[in-house]
């Protein structure tokens, strides 16, 4: 065994026949085997290098998995083999001087697998593989990746998954990939020399010969791209969009309705090599000066790089010069016409890079010219079209070129300006910064281009005429888009888009807008009419026109789909008198200064007139006007229901003053009084500001609004909403079932007759609910609740509450809550009440809702008053009390003096005198007690407590009594403070007894 090192140079090591060590160093070395012993020791990046292997283990193979920075193995044995790759781009090559039928196979990397003689099979694997099989019927296995497959057999079988790549045959006979086995081969390359056939499949196929034959390729279906070589090839396309590369004797067979086809090369007529009437597009990729021409069809044809004449013929052309000078004729039809190369984007505008000075000639139709430089001619005669177009990569003038109607710039960021002459010119900025100025004429202004960028910042000046100024893209935006605009002299119609900020003038004129989206007209002075985009009448039709042409333009003739366009919703005015219209959705129209007229169309609308003396004029819908002094209102009496809000409006007079409006709704600072009057059976809606008012509903179903001061709110008859909102509020339900929310403030509230419902919401509020079934929720502050008669149900809320009632259901849920059994303020209302402790503990509460005549659930720590001993009696849920069987079963006992209690007694009183600490505090329960100073008390009694029991522990201090729930918890007997809970203080009453007290 040996040990065999080499240099940093491309080394070549040997063993001998033992277990020897090969060490390569840097270069790329070459090791040969001999020995299954041996052992190769390649470092990473340690150069290309090579195994050439003349043994095989038990089962006739070599791998490269053992060495991982090894690339390339070679059998040099006799033995059919197995040779096996690693994860590296691996070459392996069977013996080439065999005829075995050897197995190949690669691993990760981008393998070439070469098997020579024999009938071989070789597997890629991972990776873009070579698969070179040699001579014999070998079987070609790629894997995923862009394989290539070498064929040069007729038994050479293929496999292939689909979804593995874009793979290619490269064969050196005759071959057709439309066999079943070869179906989802793309490509195909011929390397024979003798005429071969060549076929595709269904996929868009690459089929090239590289001969010099006569070659004949058929793509079949798919978009095909064929390429003959250097005989007088044929070539048929077949089904798709496929794409020629021709030599001089090359014939196309392609049938009439086969896709959009393609010459590429040197052949300077689409008419010839026999698809005269079926090709549409010719690439030219000579170098020299050439003419070029089209077909009858809607011809795609682009120049080289020389001087070339570009002539269209009839159909709409798309014609490139190329790099040259150039002279393009577009001939009949719309063409459009490039000075440069095409772009990318056809029917984009993209940069044209041509320095040359090029000839644009459209004839008849509605052309497109692209000009990269002001010096480029354009030909254009005066009856060949209505709607002939430059697009320019420079700032430029439409006067410059006779009989075309649209001048646009290029899409970009350049800040290019774009300037009309004396006819009526369409114009349209690009992405940038962008000066359009009109002149004379009826013109069409733009500065939006294809899909302008946020933050550009155009100006747009009209000049003489009646222009139409298209403050909006008629393909989206990024975000805000910054116009001044000047539509100068004449009746002018400015197309307002959303993310728009407008500001300019528009002093001479008639003008006027239509908005799509929301707009604000404050900064744009001169502007007498607005139109929401969708209101009835007005300009709209003249606005489409002008949007479809500015579209057509720039798209090459598509049409726009005004289905898409954003209907209007908001709109500000300016100074001037403006006559504001509205469409169908909810708007919200403003006028700002001067005396408008605002018509709100058939949606729930808001018309604001600002300052002036404004008509607002509703329509249909539920309209909210805002109104101040010399305001009128026009509203039909099928309206809806409408408002009114006025901050100068100061009584029923004022408001009285506008028919058909329900809601009267005063936001000024004045104390007013609001009312329809006592006949009035309507819904009304009446709204204070924030002085102190007084609202009154009277008949019907109203919504009362007090505002923000010391209100006075009366529902009277109807089912009736009030609302105190803030302040000091006083509401009066009256009759009927009504809703009172008292608002901020400490409140009165008083629901009267019916069955009402009483919120005090925020402060320390009073509610009543009187005669009915109501439901009193005293909110947030310390509240005083007094049900009255009938079943009511009173809730607390948090703070400290006051609840009195006579025939009630309480929810207290809160510590600190006083329960009344009879009315302090109605004694008549006394009467058998019951208290019952539904829950106690830390987090207890009282979620249930019970009903019942005097019976008033509660959890711990509430306070009774007004207990009667004989009539009202105190309940303790069964789960809480004694051994949990639901009934008192155990014995009770009084403690007075220094006497005992026993273990198994379930309710324990003791008494005042039962220890000094009540003495020094008689009136100990009208706070919250420390149950500290309980503890000693039980043990001086009795320490003998039982064990994981349940007592209920009554003391008295001469004044008031305590109910306190002990619940042994730490298994002893021993008495600790966390064990004891208070359920409940009763005051005024100091010996209450075992008949004071029952199980639920």
């Amino acid at each position: 065994m040996a040990t065999f090192t080499g240099t940093d140079e491309a080394d070549t090591l040997a063993g001998g026949a033992g277990a020897d060590t090969l060490i390569g160093g840097a270069g790329n070395d070459t090791y040969i085997v001999d020995s299954l012993g041996e052992v190769v020791v390649e470092e990473a990046g340690g150069g290309i290098d090579r195994i050439v292997a003349s043994v095989l283990d038990g089962d006739d193979s070599y791998s490269l998995a053992l060495w991982s920075q090894v690339e390339d193995l070679r059998y040099s044995g006799g033995q059919a083999a197995t040779l096996l790759g690693n994860g590296a781009a691996n070459r392996i090559e069977a013996n080439a001087a065999t005829s075995t039928a050897d197995q190949l196979s690669g691993g990760a990397g981008n393998d070439s697998l070469f098997g020579f003689g024999g009938a071989d099979m070789l597997a890629g694997g991972l990776g873009d593989d070579l698969l070179d099989g040699g001579s014999g019927a070998d079987r070609l296995i790629g894997g995923a990746g862009n394989d290539t497959y070498v064929i040069d057999s007729a038994g050479d079988r293929v496999a292939e998954l689909a979804g593995g790549g874009r793979d290619q045959i490269r064969s050196g006979i005759a071959f057709d990939l439309g066999q079943d086995w070869a179906s989802e081969i793309e490509d195909l390359t011929y390397t024979g020399a003798i005429a071969a056939g060549l076929g595709g499949n269904d996929l868009d196929n690459r089929l090239t010969s590289l001969g010099a034959a006569a070659d004949s390729l058929f793509g079949g279906a798919g978009n095909d791209t064929l390429a003959g070589g250097g005989g007088a090839d044929t070539l048929t396309g077949g089904l798709g969009d496929d794409y020629y590369r021709i030599g001089i004797g090359d014939v196309v067979i392609e049938a009439l309705g086969e896709g959009r086809d393609t010459y590429e090369g040197q052949r300077t007529t689409i008419a010839s090599g026999g698809a005269a009437t079926t090709i549409e597009n010719l690439i030219f990729t000579g170098t020299g000066a050439a003419t070029l021409t089209g077909n009858g069809l809607a011809n795609l044809i682009e120049g080289g790089t020389g001087a070339n004449t570009v002539n269209g013929g009839l159909g709409d052309d798309t014609l490139a010069g190329g790099a040259g000078a150039d002279l393009l004729n577009g001939g009949e039809g719309n063409d459009r016409l490039f000075g440069g190369a095409l772009p990318g984007l056809v029917l984009g505008r993209d940069r044209v890079n041509d320095s040359s000075i090029d000839q644009l000639a459209g004839g008849q139709g509605n052309d497109t010219y692209v000009v990269s430089d002001t010096q480029d001619v354009v030909i254009e005669g005066a009856l060949e079209g209505s709607r002939d177009v430059v697009v320019s990569a420079v700032s430029n003038r439409i006067t410059r070129y006779a009989n075309v109607e649209a001048l646009i710039l290029e899409d970009g960021s350049s800040a290019y300006s774009a300037t009309g002459g004396g006819a009526g010119d369409l114009l349209i900025g690009n992405d940038g910064d962008n000066l359009v100025s009109g002149g004379l004429g009826h013109d069409t202004l733009a500065g939006w281009g294809l899909a302008t960028a946020a933050g550009s910042a155009d100006i747009l000046l009209g000049g003489a005429g009646n222009d139409v100024l298209l403050a909006r893209s008629l393909f989206g935006s990024a975000g805000r888009v910054d116009l001044t605009v000047d539509g100068g002299t004449g009746n002018d119609l400015y197309v307002i888009g959303p993310d728009v900020a407008l500001s300019g003038w528009d002093e001479a004129g008639t003008d006027t807008a239509i908005v799509h989206g929301s707009a604000s007209l404050a900064q744009l002075s001169g502007i007498e009419r607005i139109y929401l985009y969708g209101a009835a009448g007005g300009p709209e039709a003249e606005a489409h026109a002008a949007m479809i042409a500015a579209f057509a333009a720039l798209s090459g003739g598509d049409a726009l789909d005004l289905a898409a366009l954003e209907a209007g919703r908001d709109v500000t005015g300016n100074a001037l008198a403006n006559s504001i219209f509205g469409n169908a959705l909810g708007n919200q129209l403003s006028g700002g200064a001067g005396d408008d007229t605002i018509r709100g169309g058939n949606g729930d609308d808001t018309l604001t007139g600002g300052t002036g003396i404004d008509l607002l004029i509703g329509g249909a819908g539920n309209d909210s006007y805002h109104l101040d002094t010399g305001d009128l209102l026009s509203e039909t009496a099928s309206g809806g229901f409408d408002r009114l809000y006025s901050a100068t409006l100061a009584s029923n007079a004022a408001f009285g003053a506008y028919a058909n409006i329900e809601g009267w709704l005063y936001t000024g600072a004045a104390s007013v009084s609001l009312h329809r009057g006592v006949a009035n059976l309507s819904a009304d809606l009446l709204g204070g500001g924030s002085g102190n008012d007084t609202l009154r509903g009277y008949g019907g179903d109203d919504t009362l609004s007090g505002g923000s001061g010391n209100d006075i709110l009366t529902g009277d008859a109807g089912n009736d909403a009030l609302l105190g909102a803030a302040g000091d509020d006083t509401l009066s339900g009256g009759d009927d079932e009504d809703s009172l929310d008292g608002g901020l403030g400490a409140d009165l509230l008083s629901g009267d007759l019916g069955d009402d419902r009483l919120d005090g919401g925020g402060g320390d509020d009073l509610l009543s609910g009187a005669a009915g079934v109501d439901t009193l929720a005293g909110g947030s502050g310390n509240d005083t609740l007094e049900g009255g008669e009938n079943s009511d149900r009173l809730v607390g809320g948090a703070g400290n509450d006051v609840i009195a009632f006579g025939d009630v259901t309480v929810d207290a849920t809160v510590s600190g809550d006083h329960l009344f059994g009879d009315d302090p303020d109605n004694p008549g209302m006394a009467g058998a009440d019951e208290f019952r402790l539904q829950a106690i503990g830390a987090g207890s509460a009282v979620s249930e809702t019970f009903s019942g005549s005097g019976i008033f659930r509660f959890a711990g720590g509430a306070t009774i008053g007004d207990f009667e001993q004989g009539k009202d009696r105190i309940g303790v849920a069964a789960s809480l009390l004694g051994n949990l069987d639901g009934a008192v079963d155990g014995s009770s006992d009084v403690v007075s003096g220094a006497s005992t209690f026993s273990a198994t007694d379930e309710i324990i009183f003791f008494r005042s005198d039962a220890a000094e600490a009540f003495a020094a505090a008689p009136e100990a329960f009208l706070t919250p007690i420390n149950a500290a100073t309980l503890t000693p008390i039980l043990v001086s009694a009795d320490a003998a407590i039982a064990v994981n029991v349940t007592r209920l522990l009554v003391f008295d201090d001469g004044t008031n009594s305590a109910v306190f729930l002990f619940q042994s918890a730490n298994g002893d007997a021993a008495v600790t403070i966390d064990e004891i809970y208070l359920a409940t203080v009763v005051t005024g009453s100091d010996a209450l007894q075992l008949s004071d007290f029952f199980l639920f």
